[in-house]
């Protein structure tokens, strides 16, 4: 086989995976990495107590409710 015709056909082959390019692999991951960030970020501050849900503005149910909750568990 010639040397140049072997030299073309390698600077062809460009490496793929499933029909897809390596790079589309990457972006895709990437893409899905920065929606599950985006994700991971907006459910972030669900343990941060705020003021307009402090103890003192709830029900009296509630606040019952939740002085059992914190005596069962040993809670002050």
């Amino acid at each position: 086989m010639d040397l140049t015709l072997l030299a073309s056909a390698e600077g062809e082959h460009q490496l793929t995976l499933l029909g897809l390019p390596t790079v589309w692999f990457a972006i895709i991951f990437g893409i899905i990495f920065l929606v599950s960030l985006l994700i991971t970020v907006s459910f972030s501050g669900r343990g941060i107590a705020r003021e307009h849900l402090a103890t003192n503005r709830l029900d009296a149910d509630e606040r019952e409710a939740l002085k059992t909750y914190n005596s069962k568990r040993g809670h002050h």
